[in-house]
């Protein structure tokens, strides 16, 4: 059995964590991802923190799940040879994020610019519930 079979096989540890929709869970929600993730290389933490800040404040930012639940939540899996996170909003059911042109002086607009190019993956699905937003870094 290939490396990349066992990985799809493991049975991840996760962890799963509300935020409530303030500017401060970012803070919280990359202080959680660097103290679970803290064993591994500088690389890897350092593309989870950013990747996670990312995720939450767009989830914050751009759904209504302020309006609706107030809340988002975050998943954060560790399998043998990958990290995994997850970022769910309750508030947006239709429409997943997309990569949109900005302009280059703009303050913001880069989230997925920056998630797509600093994780090994990452995509997103909504069902009638909400939209998650997802992404993995390698470990080995």
């Amino acid at each position: 059995m290939s490396d990349m079979h066992k990985g799809e096989l493991d049975t991840p540890k996760t962890s799963a964590v509300l935020l409530s929709c303030f500017p401060q869970s970012v803070r919280q929600a990359r202080a959680i991802a660097r103290g679970q993730f803290a064993k591994y290389s500088e690389r890897v933490t350092y593309t989870v923190e950013q990747c996670v800040s990312e995720l939450v404040t767009n989830s914050i930012v751009h759904s209504d799940s302020q309006f609706k639940s107030g809340f988002v939540s975050l998943y954060l899996q560790e399998y043998h040879d990958r990290i995994r996170v997850s970022v769910f909003d309750g508030g947006s059911t239709e429409k997943a994020p997309e990569i949109a042109a900005y302009d280059e002086f703009a303050t913001s607009g880069r989230g997925l610019v920056l998630v797509e190019s600093l994780a090994d993956a990452w995509g997103t699905s909504c069902d009638g519930r909400g939209r998650q937003v997802w992404f993995e870094v390698n470990t080995s």
